[in-house]
């Protein structure tokens, strides 16, 4: 499969994202003009690591959303976007009961939301499940451990803890919302239907965007996906995936072999670390 100038791909930069969302972002945003400039995103974390909406916030002076549950980030958000009178921060873990996004917003912010970008680490999917109100772009974080095309539904006490939902899953909810899907980066990037028609954007299947994601990716992450994959590393879920095998990713038996042996270095340093300090806490009750 060609990746040519038309797929937002090959767009990607990082300036505060993690895997070139940036790029992608200011690329959509050329094409479909934003209505109001206002962006939203949760879990907001420090404001900085990892934002979609940090770049539109400093460097093209977007209003911004900021939204995130744990307090000592929280404070760290507050202080990074101290002298920012254009960004709203929001001390919430978003959810579907007790604080649901449309309860947080205001109505002129649901109605002129351009793009929303979320990430929870697990229940996104109920997140978008439950959106009641339509953002230009949605922004939201998938696992690549799953296969694309999957329609497995994975039980919620399995997908709270950071295992999710297959990408095919997400395009089902937004094709029933009217969204597309127009590119994957380990976050799914969804724009209404409707503005397609005036754009080079394209739409694309789960199984395409997913097989773009994985020919962009270093070695270094396709190591890791393998033993995602094998659920050797966090989120420690088997996932099965053909695309994410050995051969799938092409890797070498030498590249498996070096990347477990670090693995299993760091776990065994852990470990004495952990009983040397055991041993040392009881010499010290024997010796008092």
């Amino acid at each position: 499969m060609n990746i040519d100038k038309n797929n937002l791909i090959t767009y990607r930069k990082n300036i505060f994202s993690e895997n070139g969302e940036d790029g992608i972002i200011e690329k959509i945003f050329s094409e479909i003009k934003p209505k109001s400039n206002l962006c939203c995103e949760f879990g907001a974390w420090d404001g900085i690591w990892a934002s979609n909406c940090r770049n539109l916030v400093v460097n093209h002076n977007w209003e911004a959303i900021m939204i995130e549950g744990d307090k000592d980030k929280f404070k760290n958000l507050i202080n990074t976007y101290s002298k920012h009178d254009h960004v709203n921060c929001f001390n919430y873990f978003v959810d579907t009961k007790k604080n649901p996004l449309s309860n947080i917003l205001t109505e002129e912010w649901k109605e002129n939301l351009d793009l929303l970008s979320i990430d929870i680490d697990g229940l996104d999917y109920e997140i978008f499940e439950n959106l009641d109100f339509y953002p230009q772009v949605i922004c939201i974080e998938v696992n690549t451990g799953h296969p694309p095309e999957s329609n497995t539904i994975i039980p919620r006490e399995i997908a709270k803890n950071n295992v999710g939902q297959p990408l095919q899953y997400f395009v089902n909810i937004a094709e029933a919302k009217g969204y597309q899907l127009i590119c994957f980066t380990g976050n799914a990037f969804f724009i209404k239907e409707d503005l397609l028609s005036n754009t080079d954007i394209k739409s694309l299947s789960a199984k395409d965007a997913y097989l773009q994601h994985l020919k962009t990716i270093p070695n270094h992450v396709k190591e890791h996906l393998y033993f995602v994959n094998k659920g050797k590393v966090n989120p420690f879920y088997k996932f099965d995936n053909p695309y994410l095998s050995r051969k799938g990713l092409g890797l070498r038996s030498l590249q498996i072999i070096k990347k477990l042996f670090s693995i299993y270095s760091i776990k065994i340093k852990g470990e004495i670390i952990l009983t040397v300090k055991r041993v040392r806490n009881k010499l010290k009750s024997f010796v008092n």
